[in-house]
């Protein structure tokens, strides 16, 4: 997928077993999430001329990125550019995806968590944002 929606380009491959996670109501796995962002994109983002305006952070990138450093690398990047782009970042806290809306020029973070859980109750979140 391109550098237009994740700010850093790579590869995504779709297999049956993705297609059956969400057939089966299942645990999806951040190929599933990258391919919904995909079609957020493409459908409200892209054809409401807002690609200036908002990217997605890749759960590949996200998930390994234990320190924040990769994280803290595509923020900076979208800082220096001025793009002033809002970024959503799925992350997956290991039993459900929560969404960060991250805003770098006004240096905030929203946490969205469906289940109604605080940042604070997940030690290691804040240590990659720091």
């Amino acid at each position: 997928m391109g550098d237009d929606i994740f700010s850093v380009g790579y590869p995504e491959h779709l297999h049956l077993e993705n297609i059956k996670e969400v057939v089966d109501h299942d645990w999806l796995s951040a190929s599933v999430i990258t391919v919904y962002a995909r079609y957020l994109y493409d459908k409200f983002i892209g054809p409401h001329g807002l690609t200036f305006k908002i990217s997605f952070l890749s759960p590949h990138v996200s998930i390994p990125d234990v320190e924040g450093i990769e994280i803290a690398k595509i923020m900076m990047k979208t800082k220096v550019l001025k793009d002033d782009k809002i970024i959503l970042a799925p992350y997956n806290l290991g039993i459900h995806w929560i969404l960060f809306v991250i805003n770098p020029d006004a240096e905030d973070i929203y946490f969205l968590d469906p289940l109604g859980s605080e940042p604070s109750d997940h030690g290691g979140l804040k240590r990659k944002f720091e």
